[in-house]
């Protein structure tokens, strides 16, 4: 008997300009791999994944990509144009510099699932950082609901993620330490991003003190 097929996708963004880091964070190499196949290693292999931005190499198999229009048109275009290939009803959005995610994405969608019903329960849930500041680029929402935000927020070229979660019914989840693989790390963050040179200093010495997996 075949195991039931995964109910959720997932839509990595990864169109944005980096000025901060000043060149391609997607295709940015630390520690032997690229940020967005770090992004990607925790993603079950039977999940569907769909990357909004340049088609760049990726170590995982059959992955789609997808240009948003115009191109550099910013998240709600990107995910807009992503979502035409999104068939589950609910669909993981991480922004593609998320090295630490690890197995985060699959938990994002049990919660929703466990939120209600897409009648009276959430629409997304929201993984919060170490702050308590909910992550938009981090966070399970039911695909349909996610469509209907973005086409009533008006044009998705430079909207702001802000603007179509606020037309969402919104639920968080406090993620810290929820990686598993870390040495039990205190200082590892899922849903830290990736933003500047310094930042790729303490991610490389972070990678150093986790152990390889056996």
């Amino acid at each position: 008997m075949n195991p039931a097929r995964p109910e959720w996708q997932v839509v990595v963004l990864t169109g944005g300009g980096s000025r901060r880091m000043g060149r391609d964070k997607a295709t940015l190499h630390v520690a032997g791999a690229s940020l967005l196949d770090r992004t990607l290693a925790g993603i079950p292999a039977d999940v569907s994944v769909v990357v909004a931005g340049p088609r760049v190499a990726v170590d995982r198999p059959g992955v789609r990509f997808v240009q948003e229009d115009p191109p550099g048109g910013g998240p709600v275009a990107g995910l807009e144009a992503a979502l035409s290939l999104v068939t589950e009803p609910v669909v993981v959005v991480l922004a593609t510099d998320l090295p630490l995610v690890g197995g985060l994405p699959m938990s994002l969608a049990t919660a929703l699932s466990r939120h209600g019903g897409q009648e009276n329960g959430s629409d997304a849930v929201l993984a919060e950082d170490a702050s308590g500041r909910p992550q938009q680029l981090c966070a399970a929402y039911r695909t349909g609901a996610l469509r209907r935000a973005i086409e009533e927020t008006g044009p998705a070229a430079g909207g702001a993620m802000r603007d179509v979660v606020a037309r969402l019914r919104v639920d968080t989840v406090n993620v810290l330490g929820a990686r598993k693989g870390t040495g039990g790390s205190p200082e590892v963050d899922p849903t830290w991003d990736i933003d500047t040179p310094e930042d790729v200093q303490r991610l490389t010495e972070i990678l150093d003190q986790i152990p390889p997996n056996p």
